[in-house]
């Protein structure tokens, strides 16, 4: 098990005056502050879908609470229903505002990495395991923050892999 959220460069956000932010508004005006001091505010590699995969997920657990998302994922709700829309439209709202990198989209979950150790992405989205790549000198100026609330007195779910070793009990190794 590991958790999800935003990785981030202290150094950057200090330089910046910005704070690692906990509602979608401040969110917004810290991805609007990157992009006036000329960083991207966030960058995905979607080639393998999950990692895209996480925002939907966060998305509509912060917009539409845990048992929406779960009978949704179960298919007893349709990924037409309304409230699904409003997840894709924040989404889009993010893509319209020039929130995302272009140049990793098309790219293997860890392509934003380097773009955000040079400070020209400002977060990223990713699991506890992108730590393993972070570069050792960088190590101590890496931020956390988990997702943001978009929805006032939305509980704060999250979303979480468990990985698991799977054995036959009567294997030989």
């Amino acid at each position: 098990y590991y958790g999800w959220g935003f990785y981030y460069r202290k150094s950057l956000f200090a330089q910046l005056g910005l704070q690692p932010p906990a509602t979608w508004a401040e969110f917004l005006e810290v991805g609007r502050k990157l992009k006036a001091a000329g960083v991207t505010p966030t960058a995905v590699g979607a080639a393998e879908g999950w990692p895209a995969a996480a925002w939907f997920d966060y998305l509509n657990l912060r917009i539409n609470g845990v048992d929406f998302h779960r009978k949704l994922l179960a298919g007893e709700v349709r990924f037409s229903d309304p409230r699904v829309r409003e997840v894709m439209l924040q989404w889009k709202r993010l893509q319209n505002l020039g929130f995302f990198m272009h140049d990793t989209l098309d790219k293997p979950w860890d392509a934003p990495l380097p773009y955000l150790y040079r400070n020209l992405v400002g977060m990223v989205l990713m699991g506890g395991f992108a730590s393993a790549k972070f570069p050792p000198q960088l190590a101590d100026d890496m931020g956390f923050f988990p997702f943001p609330c978009v929805v006032a007195h939305m509980p704060q779910y999250e979303d979480a892999p468990l990985d698991v070793l799977v054995l036959p009990k009567t294997g030989k190794n």
